[in-house]
């Protein structure tokens, strides 16, 4: 069996167990209660949360168009938020998390050096981070009165860590001692292929220390991560409402926050039942009642899946996107671990249709 196949059984394996996941805690709020309070959701309060979703995907694109003016390159604002969201689509659909991956070749398609696209990726991941991170702070105060779950801790430390080492390592290289021992491992390196790879990370790294070196970049940037976030928290708020679920906005903002940090670690494809998962734990926290907790997270997760589906699947395919070739790419990427570039390739080639 081909590499590629069998890395997509393993992926439609995992996606069963989260589907699973899912089942599974339905079951144990009972299936007629579930439909119950799904019957009665107000789809008047659905809408507000779409709307404040979609305040956050335009927050989102505009800090991307800051990152992107800062490099020389112009690109129209609509092509950037398509770009954006169809990363965020295959994100969902493609194992490993490639859609951030396809998302860095749209950006080098549009203009920018490789490096460029990555550092702004990975920025871009960070500052999502960091404002997750303040988002569940104020609910950690509350809960300090109790004794916090492991888990939450555990969260909150991995979103922290995920912030601070990166922009703590390339802030303290004040002597870009990071890129010479890169550039040192390259002379060092035997075979091509690793030769390439650690160019390309050097690059990503240069280009990552000049975006932090831009302290008004770094603070506007940051103003709208929180707005991003903040944005996001209310999404959840909103579904609350709508499913009659009595809970606070810090409860809110929390659960997305520890939801989103639990589903990054690799698990099911787009953290299909543990972000679900986590997140009706967190607002049981908070004192709701677990089956309205489910269902709350089962919309929001919902909401915020087919959003991106139903705009950036579409935008993918109509821009060029080889889907099948994306498949076989990242087989391969993930078989000889030299060949990540391929995956970039394909996306250099998309245009729009």
């Amino acid at each position: 069996m081909s590499p590629t196949k069998n890395n997509w059984l393993c992926y439609l394996a995992t996606l069963g167990v989260g589907i699973g996941i899912l089942i599974a805690l339905v079951y144990c709020a009972g299936f007629d209660r579930f439909r119950e309070i799904a019957a009665r959701t107000s789809f008047s309060w659905m809408i507000v949360s779409v709307v404040f979703y979609a305040a956050a995907w335009f927050l989102r694109t505009w800090r991307l168009r800051l990152f992107a003016n800062r490099g020389g390159t112009v690109v129209k604002t609509l092509d950037l938020f398509k770009l954006y969201i169809a990363g965020f689509a295959l994100n969902s659909i493609l194992p490993a998390r490639l859609g951030d991956l396809v998302t860095a070749g749209f950006l080098k398609a549009k203009g920018m050096d490789w490096g460029r696209s990555a550092a702004i990726v990975v920025q871009s991941r960070i500052l999502d981070a960091f404002g997750l991170v303040l988002l569940a702070l104020p609910a950690l105060v509350a809960l300090l009165r109790e004794r916090v779950p492991p888990w939450i801790l555990m969260a909150l430390f991995l979103g922290s860590a995920a912030v601070l080492v990166p922009v703590g390592l390339a802030a303290l290289d004040t002597r870009n001692a990071g890129a010479a021992l890169l550039e040192r491992l390259g002379g060092r390196a035997r075979g091509e292929c690793l030769k390439r790879v650690l160019a390309a990370v050097r690059l990503a790294y240069d280009r990552y220390r000049e975006i932090l070196s831009d302290r008004r970049l770094l603070l506007t940037s940051t103003a709208l991560s929180l707005l991003i976030v903040l944005c996001e928290g209310l999404t959840c708020g909103a579904i609350a409402v709508a499913v009659g679920v009595h809970t606070s906005l810090m409860a809110a903002f929390a659960a997305v926050s520890i939801a989103t940090f639990g589903k990054a670690a690799p698990s099911t494809p787009g953290g299909v039942g543990i972000y679900e998962g986590v997140m009706a734990g967190v607002l049981v926290l908070f004192g709701a009642d677990f089956d309205g907790a489910l269902v709350v997270a089962i919309l929001d997760h919902g909401t915020r899946k087919v959003f991106n589906l139903l705009w950036g699947l579409p935008v993918a395919i109509r821009m060029g996107l080889n889907l099948s070739q994306i498949r076989e790419a990242a087989g391969q990427a993930g078989s000889r671990k030299d060949d990540v570039e391929q995956v970039v390739v394909e996306c250099e080639n998309c245009h729009e249709g």
